[in-house]
């Protein structure tokens, strides 16, 4: 699945018995280790623990970066802009949809999308901003459910789909990643 133990230790110049020497463990154990990992099957905790011996740290999540997602995010921050200029025609418009997607969806899960943003939409305008534009599941199910169908002009949907384009990352987009927190010549 991964190397990154195997790149890590390639990137500072160590050799197995010297990552084996800084965890105190043996040689095998460092073999064992990388080959859990290419399979998949390395815990979250060991891994870390050998990315640290040398200088890296673990970064996990859910991968942002996914153009649907970056599109949408960019979309709901010229909403958010559109929100504060003009609250009330924002917010008349985005009630509008809800009752319409209501009128033709019959899913529960649907219609439990469509009751939180009814309840954002008609709460504090902070409160619905932030929660709009938050990175987390929440915030991307919310994006992906939306009721601002119609609030931006075609220029503004353009702008914001530039933007996300512009954003995408293109290194270290995946699942798991190692980033070096000291000095590489220290070893």
């Amino acid at each position: 699945m991964s190397t990154l133990i195997a790149d890590s230790r390639r990137a500072v110049g160590w050799t197995m018995r010297d990552l084996a020497e800084r965890l105190d463990v043996n040689t095998s154990t460092i073999s064992r280790m990388e080959a859990s990992e290419r399979d998949g099957t390395i815990g979250v905790g060991t891994l870390s623990r050998a990315l640290e011996a040398m200088g890296f740290s673990l970064h996990l999540g859910c991968d942002p970066a996914r153009r649907g997602d970056l599109v949408a995010l960019e979309l709901h921050r010229a909403v958010a802009e559109r929100i504060r200029a003009s609250p009330g025609a924002v917010r008349a418009r985005a009630m509008e949809n809800i009752e319409r997607l209501r009128a033709i969806t019959n899913r529960d899960l649907a219609r439990s999308w469509l009751d939180l943003w009814e309840q954002l939409v008609s709460g504090d305008i902070e409160t619905l901003i932030d929660t709009m534009l938050e990175p987390s599941v929440l915030g991307r199910e919310l994006r992906r459910h939306s009721p601002f169908g119609g609030t931006l002009t075609h220029e503004e949907r353009l702008a914001a789909i530039e933007r996300a384009i512009r954003a995408e990352p293109s290194v270290g987009t995946g699942p798991a990643e190692a980033r070096r927190t000291r000095d590489p010549l220290r070893a």
